[in-house]
């Protein structure tokens, strides 16, 4: 519930912070002078010393991608990251939709996905098909939104249509397309694999080790997920603190029968969401909770624990 705003207070900050374990946070905003758009970008360090810097440019709406890049260009200096090589920045570019019309749609699309507004995302998603066909994380998107939907069949030729065109991102895209496709077509083995390296890659991303833990459960093979669980947690913090690591502890919990454990797994994440103000993770871990009391036969407490989940 951040709202749309230019700037942050210092306890908002401090949530983000407890909420993604981000060092610093990006955020600004732009303003259209006829033909032109003038981008204001302030950077904050939100673990040290709380210093902050402002950026701002000015370019066209047809020219936008070069206009973010001269941004991202002061934004690393002024973090003191050395630059990024040219064909680093030629394969992120060519990652990204090149119309930004497409750009717009993909982005608003990818806007009602995380808000779990699929209905809205596929339609916003589909007209930016229709723009740049070609595009693969337009489709991985779709495929993302038919799923949401209930629409298995048009999810996976839409995964697989995103793994047809994948050639040519970055590899990291490229291995996350093709995770998506291989569960798409429940070929859970080699998507872990693809999980597996990924976390192994980029062991401080904790969204890679989530998946894997989820990729595990769907598979039949809670225990492994469980084993990845309790790998996660000592991740350095805030990341092993992360209520997401106990709703997957309660997704593993679950196939095994196990509703003790999924209870208590389920509530630990209620009480860190209500810390952190992640509304959304608290209804998931009420609705678990409610699961699991049902399983040990306590219907009055489960159907008021998903009835607060329905609330939320």
């Amino acid at each position: 519930a951040l709202g749309d705003t230019s700037s942050f207070s210092t306890s908002t900050l401090t949530r983000i912070r407890k909420n993604l374990g981000a060092d610093f946070v990006v955020f600004g905003a732009y303003t259209q002078i006829g033909d032109d758009l003038r981008v204001d970008v302030r950077v904050q360090d939100v673990k040290g010393t709380g210093t902050q810097s402002s950026i701002a440019e000015t370019g066209t709406e047809a020219r936008l991608f070069e206009l973010v890049s001269r941004v991202g260009a002061r934004m690393r200096g002024t973090l003191g990251v050395q630059s990024i090589a040219s064909t680093s920045s030629t394969e992120a570019l060519g990652a990204l939709p090149a119309n930004p019309a497409t750009a717009k749609l993909y982005a608003e699309g990818l806007d009602k996905l995380r808000g779990f507004d699929a209905l809205a995302a596929r339609e916003l998603l589909e007209r930016a098909i229709t723009i740049e066909p070609e595009q693969p994380l337009l489709h991985a998107a779709l495929a993302s939104a038919w799923s949401a939907l209930g629409y298995d069949k048009r999810s996976k030729e839409e995964a697989k249509r995103a793994f047809e065109l994948s050639s040519k991102l970055p590899r990291e895209q490229r291995l996350m397309i093709e995770a998506g496709y291989r569960e798409s077509i429940g070929e859970w083995t080699r998507a872990t694999d693809i999980y597996r390296a990924m976390t192994s890659f980029f062991p401080d991303n904790l969204d890679y080790g989530l998946r894997l833990a989820n990729a595990q459960t769907r598979m039949g093979d809670p225990s492994s997920a469980l084993f990845t669980v309790e790998w996660l947690r000592r991740l350095p913090e805030p990341l092993g603190s992360d209520p997401r690591i106990d709703l997957a502890e309660m997704d593993a919990a679950a196939i095994l029968a196990d509703y003790k454990r999924m209870h208590a797994a389920a509530q630990e994440a209620i009480v860190k969401g209500e810390t952190r103000g992640a509304r959304l993770l608290v209804a998931r871990g009420l609705s678990g909770e409610g699961v699991a009391e049902h399983r040990q036969g306590r219907t009055t407490e489960s159907i008021a624990a998903q009835e607060r989940a329905l609330t939320i």
